[in-house]
């Protein structure tokens, strides 16, 4: 499955909303860089931002 990413906005344009799911982008990024659990969240959360 690839990776995704939704955004919305209602009608009024008063807020977005965006949603990511980059599980596999994280996991190609981990393998690449042989990182630790929690430098890998890190990493995860760097990515996605």
């Amino acid at each position: 499955m690839m990776d995704y990413m939704i955004r919305a906005i209602d009608k009024k344009q008063t807020f977005r909303l965006f949603m990511v799911k980059s599980t596999n982008t994280v996991e190609d990024a981990r393998k690449f860089h042989n990182t630790t659990p929690t430098a890998s969240a890190a990493l995860g959360r760097t990515l996605t931002a």
